[in-house]
């Protein structure tokens, strides 16, 4: 390497890949950064210039721009239509009968009174009475009954006269009808919903309904596997390979409308690459070091990073940490995240990153996994090992640190507003009182448990108000026995610092085989796991 190349560095968010898509990774190692993807309290843009927007609640959409998505996790999605059918005749939706204002008729199912030689007619009767103010009434459903009908009239004479109630009873024997037409009776779609092969649906709601629920609804699942067969409603004959999706039929009625119903569904996302122990297996799981381990690898809908530029065991060291069962029963970290925005694949690596405290490290030629979590310094450095003349340090000004977190994640069931974003508020109420608020917004789109979300506000804020020291210097290649990501201990008699303890943020050769160190004030202290708590506040 010659002077000026980075030894190594923490690698983040802004690497110049385009999209998600094979190949990307020459751009990723291209462009490294000193910084990004370590501390949101000082690298994280507000939310007011990169807000996410939840795009799994608003109506299907049969755009081609918007890109298949990809589910890792638990999440809700409404996803792509991909298939619909045609509009079919017209038919009737409400059929009203005229007499008096006291009586209503309706044809139930909405059944086409033009082509339909016995349609299913229900009389709705309406009760009165006189009191004080506008007239009260209420509707009674009569039972079915037999007619003769009239088409070309409009006429429907009853064979069983109906009672009506009100100010002025009477028994109807024959009314007129008109009609209002609506659409087909029936549609059939297909909606997209992750890249598979997918663990499988949890639910499945139409326009906000359990599809169970909804009145002569049918669907079919498919979970993205190579051999899945195509869905019958479908005349197209299409596998959609490698593509999750639902087929559904819906017939008009007074649950579905004449437009198109919006299908959404709780999705349980794709399956990934686990190292259980002893072997890599292919399964679901929340584990945010797998779930970003396969979007890092696959060459169809990731980055497409070849095996040898990756380090596995480092990736194996965070899952674990993500797995450790805390006192809450949870575990500590895990991911549950729907990407179905057009961002460059770098910024969904650094969002995911996001959810569990992680940064990327390139050395040695490959890619590291770091979990900032409280671990044993790698190796001491003191007046004896840092180059005279080289060391510089600087404290963040209090004007640059926060000492207010609003960290968003999307709750599923807050109560004003499922699967919205909901903010957990951390303050440094101290710093607060003494010179204001000075507030940073993040957004934490792969966390959906409160306590997590909660946990890494509380990192968020203690870090902010204990790590505001940032230094430099030079020593020997030869003597360096850590890497970028490592913890280790400064002794300088400059500051008088004894074993202080630092992050190395990047590494970069010198002349006469030094290498400069760039490193940022580190606290154990910040990593102890409490969460700040969480309190449901209605959506705006």
């Amino acid at each position: 390497m010659g002077v000026g190349a980075a030894i190594g560095a923490i690698i983040g968010g802004a690497y110049g890949a385009s999209s998600l898509a094979a190949g990307a990774y020459m751009a990723f190692f291209n462009a490294v950064l000193t910084g990004a993807s370590l501390g949101a309290m000082f690298d994280r843009p507000s939310s007011k210039s990169s807000a996410y927007d939840p795009e799994f609640d608003v109506g299907n959409t049969m755009s081609q721009r918007v890109p298949v998505p990809i589910v890792y996790g638990r999440h809700k999605v409404t996803g792509n239509i991909i298939y619909r059918s045609e509009p079919g005749p017209k038919a009737v939706k409400n059929a009203y009968a005229k007499h008096q204002s006291d009586y209503k008729m309706f044809l139930l199912p909405y059944s086409n009174i033009l082509d339909d030689p016995e349609p299913i007619i229900y009389a709705y009767t309406r009760t009165g009475y006189v009191g004080r103010g506008a007239p009260q009434y209420d509707w009674i459903k009569q039972e079915p009954t037999t007619y003769t009908i009239d088409r070309a009239m409009g006429e429907i004479e009853f064979n069983t006269p109906i009672p009506t109630y009100g100010k002025n009873p009477d028994k109807i024997v024959k009314a007129n009808f008109s009609y209002k037409p609506t659409s087909s009776e029936e549609v059939d779609m297909c909606v997209g919903l992750s890249e598979g092969p997918i663990y499988g649906i949890e639910s499945i709601l139409v326009n906000d309904i359990p599809i169970e629920s909804v009145l002569d609804a049918t669907y079919d699942v498919y979970l993205g596997t190579d051999g899945q067969t195509p869905d019958t409603r479908n005349p197209n004959n299409e596998h959609f390979k490698h593509l999750a999706y639902l087929g559904c039929s819906f017939e008009a009625n007074r649950q579905i409308s004449s437009g198109l119903p919006t299908v959404s569904a709780i999705v349980l996302g794709r399956l990934v690459d686990v190292w259980n122990g002893e072997a890599w297996v292919n399964e679901f799981s929340h584990n945010n070091a797998f779930c970003l381990l396969d979007l890092l690898r696959d060459k169809r809908y990731g980055m497409g990073i070849p095996d040898r530029f990756i380090n596995f065991n480092s990736f194996i060291s965070a899952a674990d940490y993500c797995d450790e069962v805390l006192s809450d029963g949870e575990p500590r970290y895990q991911l549950d995240v729907v990407l179905d925005a057009k961002k460059q694949a770098p910024d969904w690596v650094d969002q995911i990153l996001l959810s569990f405290n992680a940064f990327l490290v390139y050395a040695d030629g490959q890619i590291h996994l770091r979990v900032q979590r409280s671990i044993v310094p790698s190796q001491p450095f003191d007046m004896t090992n840092i180059a005279k003349e080289s060391f510089t340090y600087q404290i963040v000004e209090r004007k640059d640190v926060p000492n207010k977190f609003k960290v968003e994640f999307i709750d599923p069931d807050n109560p004003n507003g499922a699967w919205q974003m909901s903010p957990v508020i951390a303050d440094n109420e101290v710093d607060q009182e003494m010179t204001g608020i000075r507030q940073r917004d993040i957004q934490l789109i792969g966390v959906i448990r409160p306590n997590q979300a909660g946990r890494l506000a509380a990192i968020y804020r203690d870090s902010a108000k204990r790590c505001k020291i940032l230094c430099q210097y030079r020593t020997s290649i030869y003597a360096l026995k850590c890497q970028v990501g490592d913890v280790i201990t400064i002794t300088h008699d400059l500051p008088g610092w004894v074993n202080k303890q630092f992050l190395i943020m990047s590494m970069e050769e010198m002349e006469n085989d030094e290498a400069r160190i760039t490193c940022r004030e580190f606290d154990p202290r910040v990593f102890h796991d409490r969460a700040i708590p969480y309190e449901p506040q209605p959506i705006s």
